[in-house]
């Protein structure tokens, strides 16, 4: 029984010799590509920072704020002695990764010298770098017309304001063949002013005026006229919105991303009567079967507990603005009594 024992053994390894060198006979066939130029030589390209955008308080983590892309249409020309995949690799990374993972780009995002921006670096159909697209085939002279990537700047956390420098960003190249040979260098030039600043919006007192009930006649009624109920954003900074730039030989191009928004939401501190025609109770211990409805400045009923536009075109310059609000008195109940008449409410603005 020990004799045929060892036996099974000796046919067990043979197979399992075998295996093992066809495993190394696969991952070294063409792992080796020797690649050059038949003439010429790589170029360089450089994406572009320039301008400035405004990264809103609220606009949500992981929001594209800035786009530039290097392009040119440069002939270069590689021949390799072996079929090799062409890549993006960075060279330098001036900064650590972010904690930040992207949904498309995964954690591939990178810090910059500006606290809550990140910096991806992608080519293609959005494949972050390092990344690999066609090959050349063997001993084949190969031409490449068109080299470009992109540099997306993405909000990673809370944005302080600052000024993000080409020096900041990755340096990247593309490859091709084990020796690595150099198609393209990638980096970034110039630099992007980031503004991180909001408005100012002081508290607003509304005078309603003294009403009789007599004003009044049934579940419905309003009184008139309605009165200004506004609210004021001061000291705004500049909206500059989310760029795009692409360089292309040289030349630069521009074109937005995104606009910035503002948006408000109204929330009652008493019992909300109809959130969709902006009604809502007084405070308790005065007039009762009355309560208050917000319009806007098309005398239309203002949606309470809803995220709304303000309706405001931002300008790209530090501007005041004035967000049109109007408020009446609107009977609740059939049975009314009189007296005080007050209410508040808490405007929540939203800056994007």
């Amino acid at each position: 029984m020990r004799f045929v024992a060892e036996e099974i053994v000796k046919r067990l390894r043979k197979p399992a010799m075998l295996l093992a060198m066809l495993l190394l006979a696969f991952v070294s066939f063409g792992a080796s590509a020797t690649c050059r130029y038949p003439s010429g030589g790589p170029i360089t390209l450089q994406a572009v920072l320039q301008g400035s955008i405004t990264v809103g308080r609220d606009v949500p983590v992981g929001t594209e704020l800035y786009r530039t892309e290097a392009r040119s249409t440069s002939l270069v020309q590689a021949i390799c002695d072996a079929r090799s995949q062409y890549s993006y690799r960075y060279i330098s990374l001036p900064y650590p990764k972010a904690s930040y993972v992207d949904p498309v780009f995964g954690n591939n995002v990178y810090q910059t010298n500006v606290p809550g921006v990140g910096v991806v670096g992608w080519a293609g159909s959005r494949q972050p770098m390092p990344a690999s697209f066609n090959y050349i085939e063997a001993n084949v002279p190969t031409s490449i017309e068109l080299h470009d990537y992109y540099f997306s700047l993405i909000k990673i956390g809370d944005v302080s304001p600052g000024t993000i420098t080409g020096a900041s960003l990755p340096i990247n190249e593309y490859v091709v063949g084990s020796n690595n040979l150099r198609v393209h260098l990638g980096g970034a030039i110039g630099s992007l002013n980031v503004v991180a600043r909001t408005c100012t919006t002081p508290d607003v007192n509304v005078p309603m005026g003294d009403h009789q009930l007599s004003e009044l006649n049934g579940v419905g009624s309003v009184t008139a006229p309605a009165v200004d109920a506004s609210f004021q954003l001061l000291n705004c900074p500049a909206f500059f919105g989310r760029s795009t730039v692409r360089t292309t030989n040289g030349t630069i191009t521009s074109g937005l991303l995104g606009a910035n928004t503002i948006s408000f939401r109204i929330d009652p501190t008493t019992s909300v009567v109809n959130a969709a025609n902006g009604i809502f109770s007084l405070r308790a211990g005065g007039a009762t079967g009355i309560g208050i409805q917000l319009l806007n400045g098309s005398n239309a009923p203002v949606a309470l507990q809803t995220k709304l536009s303000s309706g405001l075109t931002l300008q790209q310059n530090a501007a005041n603005y004035t967000v049109p609000l109007r408020a009446r008195y609107y009977q609740t109940s059939a049975v009314t009594t009189p007296g005080a008449a007050n209410s508040s409410v808490t405007v929540t603005l939203s800056y994007e």
